[in-house]
């Protein structure tokens, strides 16, 4: 009977660690998600760069590529965000924590809808260079689209496509 109360406990203050942590999640996700916005609203490709981690920019060799298809893709005044989602990878282990979340958010300008596909790590205790974004997708939003898991550093663009 103890010991059901033992694991009873620990699974309570285990469960209090977990939503003090979807806290912070949502907080990642929405500092990431407005920096990477903003930029593209204000059409900054240094603020954009600086969102990525310093590993995603030494393995993005078409990162300037990327930027000219996600600026010239954008058109309009952002008008709202009208759905987002994420998955959250939380690993423990040696040498240290990695978080990685990939997330989406689907927005609305004056002229079109667009899908917006983000995975970045903000935490990132194996290595450090590989704190902050990795990959951005920005698309068109049709109905049914879904994200693509490219697994590359930098920027989508359609070469990617074909050089997959």
């Amino acid at each position: 009977m103890f010991s059901l109360s033992g694991c009873f406990s620990s699974f309570g203050n285990r469960i209090d660690i977990l939503n003090k942590e979807t806290k912070t999640e949502k907080q990642f996700i929405k500092e990431t998600e407005t920096q990477i916005l903003d930029a593209i609203k204000n059409n900054d490709r240094g603020t954009l760069k600086s969102v990525f981690s310093q590993k995603a920019l030494s393995e993005a060799k078409d990162l300037e590529i990327g930027l000219d298809y996600l600026f010239s893709l954008y058109q309009g005044e952002f008008l709202e965000i009208t759905n987002r989602n994420h998955g959250v990878f939380d690993h423990l282990g040696t040498p240290g924590r990695t978080k990685e979340i990939s997330a989406y958010c689907i927005f609305q300008t004056d002229k079109k809808t667009y899908i917006l596909n983000y995975d970045f790590w903000p935490i990132q205790e194996a290595d450090s260079s590989a704190k902050g974004v990795y990959t951005i997708r920005l698309r068109e939003y049709f109905e049914g689209i879904t994200g693509k898991d490219y697994g590359r550093a930098g920027i989508y663009h359609p070469e990617w496509d074909e050089n997959s």
